[in-house]
């Protein structure tokens, strides 16, 4: 069997025949203030696990959490909470008047949700819990490794790998990535949520 390569931040659980070669890494961000949550009027928004996993408060079990991935889903489950809301895409959360929303983020988003156009809401709390590095040294493991099948999650690990020179038979990316589509063999578009 050929390598597979998988560059996604969090090291998958369930694909024995990928290495992981992470081309980011994710680091917390201090001075988070803490958000008195009650669940009767707060949801929380989570489009990625680290957003999450990096958040320094507590957060009650029975609050609402808009949920982004089956991974990310899972994760949650896991510590408990049992008010899950799942959404294939952060495109597809809609938010509520009525409702207060906390929203975990990194440093890259696909949908803003505090704002609308260019008002922000103001039913909208967003904490930055986490920021992204590119670990461009990996770059060479994987040129080495000579994969026939590279996975990537973001348009900055895209570009990384194009820069590189190194051409795989399959290119697997989200739909997030813009591909220059004469470069490579053959792409793959997957939706990981």
């Amino acid at each position: 069997m050929s390598p597979v390569v998988s560059t996604q931040i969090v090291e998958p659980s369930d694909q024995e025949d990928h290495f992981w070669i992470p081309l980011e890494e994710t680091h917390r961000v201090n001075r988070q203030k803490p958000m008195p949550i009650n669940p009767v009027n707060w949801k929380i928004i989570v489009t990625h696990r680290r957003a999450f996993e990096h958040y320094d408060f507590p957060i009650p079990l029975d609050t609402i959490i808009l949920c982004v991935g089956q991974r990310t889903r899972r994760f949650l489950e896991g510590r408990g909470f049992k008010n899950i809301q799942y959404h294939t895409s952060a495109t597809q959360i809609i938010l509520e008047d009525r409702y207060f929303h906390l929203w975990l983020r990194g440093d890259k988003f696909k949908v803003n949700f505090a704002r609308d156009g260019m008002t922000f809401r103001e039913n909208v709390v967003s904490v930055k819990t986490y920021s992204t590095n590119t670990l461009k040294n990996n770059v060479d493991s994987i040129v080495n490794l000579r994969p026939n099948r590279i996975e990537l999650y973001s348009q900055e690990q895209y570009n990384l790998i194009k820069e590189s020179g190194y051409v795989p038979e399959t290119l697997v990316v989200v739909p997030s990535i813009k591909v220059d589509q004469g470069v490579w063999k053959e792409v793959v578009i997957v939706n990981p949520a």
